[in-house]
């Protein structure tokens, strides 16, 4: 069962996500007011990375990854083994509250992928009214209706919550990937939505998938 300090919480970081962008609802995540203030630790995942704003200070020994495309979103990337206590005690509820912003991030996306879809016509008829692309944006509908219900249920105070927390957090990546390939080349360009699916998706490898694909 969620708090409802959590839930306020989670609530706060999909909305900001959505709304603003990825910089401002990992300040929220980490716990910072609209300042950076040093006395903010931001979590480390597993892999002994942290994803932060780009203007959060940096800890004494922290090395910076070279990480252009979230940077560009005003989102860093540190390598750092961070002293203990930089994690947060329950990492499991920070995780949780981790999975709204990406569901946050993947409406975002939608977002933009609508919109530029609704400009785009072929054979004099809009693209949106084509009947695979609408099958296929039903489809990302009804999954992110699911991963809504997944969140809903899942225990984080229950240790083997982590493999459904792994599984939700690959299907938002399947989600968003498929927006991506609506979207046709635009969908891969550094400075279209393909940023901020990457930047959502480097956020899952880093907390939940041990920053396997981080560059170490």
């Amino acid at each position: 069962m969620r708090s409802p300090t959590m839930a306020g919480l989670s609530t706060r970081v999909y909305k900001t996500a959505r709304d603003v962008g990825p910089r401002a609802a990992l300040a929220v995540q980490h716990g910072a007011s609209d300042e950076p203030d040093e006395d903010v630790r931001p979590v480390v995942g597993p892999g002994g990375h942290v994803m932060a704003p780009l203007d959060f200070p940096l800890p004494a020994g922290a090395r910076m990854l070279p990480t252009p495309i979230p940077a560009g979103l005003g989102v860093a990337v540190w390598r750092h083994d961070m002293p203990d206590g930089a994690a947060a005690a329950d990492y499991g509820g920070w995780c949780e509250t981790l999975s709204w912003l990406r569901l946050g991030l993947c409406d975002r996306l939608l977002d933009t992928v609508l919109v530029h879809l609704s400009g785009r016509t072929s054979g004099g008829e809009p693209l949106l009214r084509r009947q695979l692309l609408k099958g296929a944006l039903a489809d990302v509908e009804i999954e992110r209706h699911e991963l809504r219900a997944m969140l809903a249920e899942l225990d984080t105070a229950d240790g083997t919550y982590f493999p459904a927390l792994a599984d939700l957090h690959e299907r938002i990546t399947d989600s968003e990937r498929a927006l991506l390939r609506l979207s046709g080349a635009h969908g891969f360009t550094a400075h279209g939505p393909g940023a901020l699916a990457h930047t959502s998706e480097l956020l899952g490898d880093v907390y939940v998938g041990g920053g396997a694909d981080v560059a170490a």
